[in-house]
């Protein structure tokens, strides 16, 4: 098994999370990308908000998590963007197929 990084972050809509999706995919700071509905419920400049929104997770490498972080972080809609990040484990083959992926 070998460690990779997951990186989770909300956007208002899909337009914008597909936009940054595809932008780390041609910048081959990201192997993989999922897009999906979600429904969010948080305080914000003291109200109570329920939204829809859409979460955008990214596969990369460790070696290229700032990087990505980074472009995730500049691009992001949000005035204040949640970005969460994760180590996991994958399997081998996988790891193999992100290294040639993404050029490392």
């Amino acid at each position: 098994m070998k460690e990779i990084s997951l990186l989770y972050t909300t956007h208002p809509d899909q337009e914008s999370a597909d936009r940054i999706a595809l932008q780390l995919i041609e910048d081959k700071l990201a192997a993989c990308t999922h897009v999906y509905a979600i429904d969010s419920c948080y305080r914000y400049e003291d109200k109570i908000q329920r939204q829809s929104e859409y979460m955008l997770r990214v596969k990369t490498l460790a070696e290229l998590e700032e990087d990505t972080l980074q472009m995730m972080e500049e691009s992001h809609g949000y005035d204040i963007p949640m970005i969460q990040k994760s180590r996991v484990q994958v399997n081998n083959s996988y790891y193999k197929w992100m290294l040639g992926v993404l050029g490392v």
